[in-house]
């Protein structure tokens, strides 16, 4: 009889236990499940962000080193060439911001370490100094631009691809007339 009790004892105390558990499980913050896979749809891809980024930091690049042409370049071609830089690349990161902030990609706020470099160096640098730095920079950027599109053409996700399909032309073009430049202004 005395086991019975104690085996009835044990039983009511586990249950007690368990009940305890299973209460306090129930009123437990609880993943959502259709959160989560709403948030991984929303991440953006590794292209995405890649895209995003890089575009972001060229675009600043741009921006700032078209405007130093303005004011610091020799021939005319490259300081008209400048000009168009900084406005066109102002309007193409004007479209991407949205983009990145709708995916939810942080941007980085400045260009990336080479072109950093390349910034510094032009700002030490004016005239034809400055031409014979600019151009061949404007080339690389351009060439690695068009790189960085295609990427994104074949593996971004929708917008990406549109917001990739639609800088095709600008960088395209940039890259043309850099090339013209190298041709005018440096022989």
């Amino acid at each position: 009889m005395k086991s019975l009790r104690l085996l009835v004892t044990a039983g009511l105390a586990g249950a007690l236990a368990l009940g305890g558990t299973a209460a306090h499980a129930a009123t437990a913050p609880k993943a959502d499940p259709i959160t989560s896979t709403v948030a991984q749809l929303l991440a953006a891809s590794p292209v995405d962000r890649l895209f995003l980024g890089r575009s972001h930091q060229g675009n600043l690049f741009e921006v700032s080193s078209g405007g130093m042409a303005t004011s610091k370049g020799s021939c005319p071609t490259v300081r008209l060439l400048g000009a168009r830089l900084e406005t066109e690349h102002k309007l193409l990161d004007s479209k991407l911001l949205p983009v990145a902030s709708r995916e939810r990609v942080e941007l980085p706020d400045r260009p990336d370490t080479p072109e950093q470099r390349t910034l510094r160096l032009l700002s030490a640098r004016s005239g034809v100094h400055f031409d014979r730095v600019w151009i061949p920079a404007q080339i690389a950027f351009h060439e690695k631009e068009l790189a960085l599109i295609n990427q994104a053409l074949q593996s971004g996700t929708r917008e990406v691809q549109d917001l990739a399909r639609a800088a095709l032309p600008t960088a395209t073009k940039h890259l043309e007339l850099a090339k013209t430049a190298q041709r005018e202004c440096t022989g």
